[in-house]
């Protein structure tokens, strides 16, 4: 049976198990929370190349979790006004 992506990525952090699918499914995943902090500015240009960030994508996320927060009763006072 083939492992789990996320039990993969924990194997390899905590153990250094399945090297080879861990670069394949994360290019060369990071270990320490530092590593990550030298791929951010790599990351953000990736992603506001996607389109995904848009202002428009933006406020219907906005309006979704709004609605789904009113929905659960779990908006704050100041939310809610």
């Amino acid at each position: 049976m083939n492992p789990s992506v996320t039990s993969v990525y924990e194997e390899y952090i905590w153990g250094g198990t399945y090297p080879e699918l861990a670069r394949k499914l994360y290019s060369s995943p990071p270990k320490k929370i530092i590593d990550i902090s030298e791929r951010i500015p790599a990351l953000l240009q990736k992603y506001s190349e996607t389109g995904w960030f848009s202002d428009e994508r933006n406020k219907k996320l906005r309006k979704a979790l709004l609605r789904v927060n009113q929905e659960l009763g779990a908006l704050t006072p100041r939310v809610r006004s």
